[in-house]
């Protein structure tokens, strides 16, 4: 049987990995500096899916909890049964708080997402719509093979 810290601590690190493969593959993604940098909506999705898999992962772990708290009665002269309620209270709050950020930090990640390559998109509308009003005309006499 493991503990509920070692698996906690696993579910953390999972989390962590799978996060920081995805955002390491990231399509179109590099080492160095290219001068180019752009926001990437899949990126953000990715990031938003790791936390939102560690508040999975909260939510499971709140939930075995629970089921090992089940049982356990606070009867009247049994001590470590009314110190087990008062750790079980504290760890359950613990995880509700870290589920709700989790929760958070997952719409913030795919509002900034979206934000992001929205602007994107519209920094790009914005220059095509120079580049047509702009547009160099043809010029006039033919080609330079005509001479």
């Amino acid at each position: 049987m493991t503990s509920f810290e070692t698996e906690w601590a696993q579910l953390k690190q999972d989390a962590a990995t799978r996060t920081a493969l995805r955002l390491a593959s990231a399509e179109g993604a590099t080492g160095g500096s290219s001068g180019d940098v752009r926001s990437k909506r899949s990126a953000w999705t990715a990031a938003a899916n790791g936390v939102g898999e560690l508040r999975t992962g909260t939510a499971e772990a709140r939930t075995a909890l629970g089921k090992g708290q089940e049982g356990l009665g606070t009867e009247a002269g049994v001590e470590s049964a009314a110190a087990q309620a008062v750790v079980f209270r504290s760890w359950d709050a613990y995880l509700t708080k870290v589920s709700g950020r989790c929760t958070a930090i997952t719409e913030q990640l795919r509002k900034a997402g979206g934000d992001l390559h929205g602007n994107d998109e519209a920094v790009k509308q914005e220059f095509d719509r120079l580049k047509a009003a702009y547009e160099d005309t043809p010029a006039v006499g033919g080609g330079s093979g005509d001479r």
